[in-house]
């Protein structure tokens, strides 16, 4: 039992060499761990070649599942900067903000969760990092703050694609992770409210912020807990930041003087040549039309447009048994992601051009955008989840989670949120996490009893955390805030926080898991 748990690491251990002790790139450490994964299921496994054509096929399958919503909401997000609709954005945000200290709490911990919503993909960290330095906050508090303060939503950004890829992993429908994955976000949303209020300024400032955190904290969660009723999915983080932002700017409206805006402020007032004459309802229109659509889809009986891939039951040369699988990689026409927001696009298209703010050439710049961000992120994607299917088909994961239950026991359920950090940690992607961790975490749960929904939902809101301590996260924060060198101060000052919210989700897992048995 040892040997196999042993060899089933190799993989996993393969990625994160490569990674951190070679610094090679995400795609091509994906491409050794695959390499890997292959290799050890041959040798140590009893996979043969009809079980690697499988793992291969299930590979591809997945993959473009989760690549479709990744390109289209890539494409959606590059159609809205193309046309400069951010600068609009960002412009009457920062207006409409008067206290400096409320300010720097809405833009790093709920405006870069809604840009998380729309695109993710590093996009908070361009975006409002800049934003926050020509308001005049400190660069290294600007990239610690968004950093840290989007982390919360990552698990529910880039229209949902890492909610649907735990889905597909795990093979629980997405109507049953969401509830639980909102219900762990609450701890981190809350854990990195209250840190970006302590990168503003420390411990006299999380004082402060408390009725900030708590209250904006408490109507951001009720969003999302309104987008699952709904069954908007995929906009889960998008309207639950939303919903925090409105609340806050209905408070800066009513409660605080106009005596009290800020001189950046002001300054944010003056003409912008660049700027674009449009209103914000017509700049922010995509995101409006998604939430839209999405809703319509679920009231049109167009349910039966959709297609997926069947695969036949295989068993390994050492007997581990794979059932047959219908309906693998489902993907709804008018209930997947990528769809809709193609369908989006479409029609902001229209709005910017009766807005007449979209130029010749502007379609063959987003294309060209979206093909280069999204080239390394689809070779990452697949191999990644090749090797996880290779793994799954193999039955190195069974053995795996066999090998991590027998050690650490009933003490799993305090780890698990840890093993969700390493993940992105390690990739710089929930996304990549829960396709290398996600069946993981759910044989554990089901090898002691336990509930198997929750635990790929605290997988998954973990990895979301984990985000925070991404190699290239943080290195495109810095970029941004012109920081070259100096990662090693955002890593000791978002360590912290992303360790802090890991050990208190262990703690709440554990009580849910052991001691409540909720959903058992």
């Amino acid at each position: 039992m040892l040997v196999k748990v042993i060899l089933a690491c190799l993989p996993i251990l393969g990625l994160i060499i490569a990674l951190l002790a070679f610094k090679l790139p995400a795609k091509k450490a994906s491409v050794v761990a695959a390499v890997i994964a292959i290799l050890t299921a041959f040798l140590g496994f009893g996979l043969d070649l009809t079980g690697l054509w499988i793992s291969l096929g299930k590979g591809l399958a997945m993959s473009f599942y989760i690549l479709f919503i990744i390109w289209a909401a890539l494409f959606l997000y590059n159609m809205v900067d193309g046309v400069n609709a951010f600068k609009i954005i960002t412009r009457d945000l920062s207006r409409l903000i008067s206290d400096r200290f409320v300010q720097f709490l809405l833009l790093a911990w709920l405006f870069s969760a809604f840009m998380q919503g729309v695109a993710g993909f590093g996009v908070p960290l361009a975006i409002t990092v800049p934003i926050l330095i020509k308001l005049g906050f400190d660069p290294a508090a600007s990239v610690a703050g968004v950093l840290v303060g989007h982390s919360w939503s990552v698990t529910f950004g880039s229209m949902g694609s890492s909610l649907f890829t735990m889905e597909m992993v795990s093979g629980i429908p997405a109507e049953e992770l969401a509830p639980d994955m909102v219900l762990m976000a609450v701890i981190p949303l809350l854990v990195t409210g209250f840190g970006v209020c302590v990168f503003y300024g420390g411990f006299k400032a999380a004082l402060r912020g408390i009725p900030y955190v708590v209250v904006f904290g408490a109507v951001t969660a009720a969003g999302m807990f309104v987008a699952v009723k709904a069954g908007l999915l995929s906009i889960i983080g998008l309207i639950g930041a939303s919903f925090g932002i409105a609340a806050m700017l209905l408070f800066n409206k009513f409660f605080l003087s106009r005596a009290e805006q800020s001189a950046e402020g002001k300054r944010l007032d003056a003409a912008d040549p660049d700027m674009p004459k449009m209103s914000l309802l017509q700049a922010v229109s995509p995101y409006i039309i998604v939430i839209i659509i999405t809703f319509g889809a679920r009231l049109l009986p167009l349910g039966h447009l959709q297609f997926s891939f069947d695969f036949p039951e295989y068993t390994t040369l050492q007997g581990f048994y794979n059932a047959a699988e219908h309906g693998f990689a489902k993907v709804k026409l008018f209930g997947h992601p990528g769809p809709l927001l193609l369908i989006a696009a479409f029609l902001a298209f229209f709005v910017y051009k009766h807005a007449g703010v979209w130029k010749p050439g502007t379609l063959k710049k987003i294309c060209k955008k979206t093909y280069k961000k999204c080239l390394g992120t689809t070779i990452t994607t697949f191999f990644l989840v090749f090797m996880a299917e290779t793994m799954l088909t193999a039955g190195m994961l069974h053995a795996l989670a066999e090998g991590t239950v027998a050690v650490a026991g009933k003490a799993y359920p305090f780890i698990s949120p840890f093993i969700g950090v390493l993940g992105s940690f390690v990739t710089s992607s929930n996304t990549s996490s829960n396709v290398v961790f996600g069946s993981f975490q759910k044989m554990a749960a089901l090898n002691l009893g336990l509930n198997a929904t929750l635990m790929c939902a605290v997988q998954s809101v973990a990895g979301s955390v984990g985000v925070g301590l991404g190699a290239s996260q943080i290195l495109m924060g810095t970029t941004a805030a012109d920081m070259a060198g100096k990662e090693h101060i955002i890593f000791r000052k978002a360590g912290k926080l992303v360790l802090i919210t890991a050990f208190l989700m262990g703690i709440v897992n554990t009580v849910l898991q052991l001691v409540i048995g909720y959903g058992i």
